[in-house]
């Protein structure tokens, strides 16, 4: 596990390789910082995701590299709030997507 700094917080960073084994010394490509930025941005813009999980902060990330970045659960967040904390699962697709219900998010990021 790594660190990084993303919007001026630490955050940890788990890289999960395509075999499923954790690369302990991998961290997010520039690439990969831009789509998870786009999808911190994406929630703390909702108006439900606020409301559920104030102050929410981002304070860690898993990229797993054995999907593609369109896939459902490519990334997967972890927040801590005022009340504990919560988890989201995050992709790049056609159009912004966001249900907090299920805890999955789709963002709109050109390559």
């Amino acid at each position: 596990m790594s660190t990084l700094m993303l919007n001026g917080k630490e955050v940890e960073v788990v890289v999960i390789a395509a075999n499923g084994i954790t690369d302990e010394t991998a961290s997010l490509t520039n690439l990969e910082q831009t789509m998870i930025l786009a999808i911190d941005a994406a929630l703390k813009a909702d108006a439900e995701f606020l409301h559920m999980f104030q102050e929410a902060q981002l304070v860690r990330v898993d990229s797993i590299l054995g999907l593609k970045d369109t896939e459902k659960g490519r990334f997967y967040l972890r927040y801590k709030h005022s009340k504990g904390m919560t988890e989201y699962f995050g992709n790049v697709g056609k159009k912004l997507k966001i249900n907090n219900k299920r805890g999955v998010v789709t963002v709109v990021v050109k390559s």
